[in-house]
């Protein structure tokens, strides 16, 4: 097996970050980069093993550049302190033959309502495990990726994504996902994109991408992301067009 750095972005993380590094015990390094938190989550790191290192936030990309820089070992694992693997993908890791493969994409499953998700918007499939040497994040302060120069592979097993797992968590998760994208976004909408891109990407992911096998919980995730969707159209169109200045 390769040697591998398991990486982790953490701010008051405390709650987390113990499922977090114990899923991934075969970790040749663990480090975790942290941007000021003023909880244990320094205390439970180091105690489970961690190199803890204090860096301040520079946005997404930026943070997580200099955090695989910190590595020791090529290979690297990154993941958020809410995430953790299942013993399903820590045996594949294991197993896996990465002869000519320089990055891997790894499923990432969202826990919602008390249950996993297996369909639609509630899975991604974002490159997370890779040689650093044949890549680097793009720097970008949302919606960063690891561009990767070499050849990808895709792992089966997932990750378990613990965050905004009820109705209330998800709605300030939408909220400050849409702050974000006003601070950020270039992208333009049309006045009349404002509602028919929400129906269209319900539709996708709900018929298309077959959420509706995840029962209520699938329908409501679902619309959920829809609804943030309209509310960033909104709000872009709003600032764009309308001089709308939102606080900071």
């Amino acid at each position: 097996m390769i040697d591998i750095s398991l990486v982790v972005i953490t701010l008051n993380e405390e709650k987390n970050i113990g499922k977090c590094l114990e899923s991934v015990s075969f970790a040749h390094e663990v480090l975790v980069i942290d941007s000021g938190s003023t909880d244990n989550t320094k205390k439970v790191s180091e105690a489970l093993g961690a190199r803890f290192i204090s860096h301040h936030w520079e946005g997404y990309g930026k943070q997580k550049q200099f955090a695989i820089e910190q590595a020791t070992n090529d290979w690297v694992l990154l993941l958020d302190a809410d995430e953790f693997l299942t013993k399903e993908l820590v045996e594949e890791i294991k197993e896996f033959d990465f002869d000519d493969i320089q990055a891997m994409e790894l499923p990432i499953k969202q826990i919602f309502l008390g249950q996993v998700c297996h369909y639609g918007k509630a899975v991604s499939y974002p490159v997370r495990m890779f040689n650093r040497k044949h890549g680097a994040y793009d720097l970008k302060n949302i919606h960063e990726a690891f561009i990767v120069n070499g050849r990808v592979s895709r792992f089966k097993s997932a990750i378990l994504h613990n965050s905004a797992t009820d109705i209330g968590s998800r709605i300030k998760k939408i909220k400050r996902d849409v702050h974000l994208e006003i601070k950020n976004s270039t992208l333009k909408v049309k006045w009349h994109h404002i509602f028919i891109d929400p129906v269209r990407y319900f539709l996708s992911y709900y018929l298309k991408q077959s959420a509706w096998r995840d029962g209520v919980p699938g329908f409501i995730l679902t619309f959920l992301f829809a609804a943030q969707i309209l509310f960033q159209n909104l709000a872009i169109y709003a600032r764009d067009n309308l001089n709308f200045k939102f606080r900071s």
